[in-house]
């Protein structure tokens, strides 16, 4: 009975569970399934069966530290928030409520206004004439002062997701933990489960896009990435809530789609003037446009570097980008945060109109 209003009450109302001990099992089910799971170390266990039945079966001892206890949870996904104390769970949950709606048919709670929005961020521009960025920097100076809370931050080291607020306004930020990362299987189902949270309680969506696109790996093919990246397109369109995305460095091919394409999922796509986007690969693009130059060159290996050289930049600009219509508009980096939240504000009133169906088939 519990279970079931768990999973119809799923997306309706916020829901948290506190893992302050053993939960196997069925209670495991339960709190996996609902909106966020705060494990509190040392004490919390989350996980279907416990050691001892894993010991039985394997024939060796099993401890929970091994798979189940909260650090492991944090790192697995099973724990959305790792605390040291029940004192500092419980402060999470209280924290986690500031930023949602009391129900799926509300707004979530706006904040105080941040006083300084309009203040120019000069060190942004510094980072672009350094060459020297960096994402949590980034997303620091487009947040309010303290107001990110990273959501599943021991799970999936390539991106992260939070709550922050800009302006007061409640949005949930995706962005890079390193430059340039490329986005794995783990990564994709971190990402596209957050956005689910973020549209099932109309929080509008921020994306940061510094990648070069999905792994190339064959692990991570062997693993699915085709039927994952798909979902993580899908995740995106399929939620109406407001969604903005911002190239801070590269975006290249699925990526660029993926994670900031507005012909399939963003309503409005920013760059900043460091961009360098790309639908294909821009080395190949440049080959294959001037493979007649290339060839008649008495040493076309020679060439070829020459003319990849040549042409990069201007293939890759975020000018050229705004020219085809991959970009709506280059902006400062200084007035960031101010251009992020007048859109995002501008979106609030946003309606999409959707076919007639019970919920899709791509099972996120």
């Amino acid at each position: 009975m519990v279970l079931k209003r768990i999973g119809k009450l799923n997306g309706v109302i916020p829901q948290i569970s506190i893992i302050c001990g053993p939960c196997y099992g069925i209670a495991a089910l339960g709190a996996t399934m609902t909106d966020f799971t705060v494990a509190v170390n040392d004490i919390g266990e989350i996980g279907v069966s416990t050691g001892e039945k894993i010991g039985s079966v394997e024939e060796r001892y099993i401890d929970s530290s091994m798979f189940s206890d909260g650090n492991y949870a944090s790192k697995s996904g099973n724990a959305n928030f790792l605390a040291e104390n029940e004192e500092e769970a419980f402060k999470i949950a209280r924290t986690i409520i500031t930023y949602l709606p009391s129900n799926n048919l509300e707004a979530p709670w706006l904040g105080e206004g941040d006083n300084n929005l309009n203040l120019s961020k000069a060190n942004l521009d510094e980072m672009v004439a350094n060459d020297s960025y960096s994402m949590d920097r980034i997303i620091n100076n487009i947040a309010d002062e303290g107001s990110i809370l990273e959501v599943n931050k021991e799970f999936v080291e390539g991106f992260k997701t939070g709550l922050i607020k800009i302006n007061g306004l409640t949005v949930g930020a995706i962005w890079n933990s390193f430059v340039k990362s490329k986005i794995t299987n783990e990564g994709i189902m971190k990402v596209a489960s957050f956005v689910r949270l973020c549209d099932s309680f109309n929080i509008p969506v921020l994306s940061l896009v510094d990648t070069n696109g999905f792994a190339i790996s064959l692990e991570e093919e062997r693993k699915g990435l085709g039927r994952n990246a798909g979902k993580l397109l899908y995740s995106l369109i399929d939620a109406t809530v407001p969604k903005v995305s911002l190239i801070i460095g590269e975006a290249n091919g699925a990526g660029y789609v993926a994670l900031a394409g507005k012909e399939a999922a963003f309503d409005v796509t920013l760059a900043w003037p460091s961009a360098k986007i790309s639908l294909t690969n821009a080395e190949d693009q440049i080959k294959i446009m001037h493979r007649t130059e290339i060839m008649s060159s008495p040493d076309p290996k020679v060439k070829e570097k020459e003319v990849v050289e040549r042409y990069m930049e201007e293939v890759v600009s975020p000018f050229k980008a705004a020219e085809l219509g991959l970009v709506d508009d280059i902006i400062n980096p200084n007035e960031t945060k101010q251009r992020v939240f007048a859109i995002l504000d501008m979106l609030q009133s946003k309606r999409e109109l959707n076919y007639t169906k019970k919920h899709g088939s791509t099972l996120v």
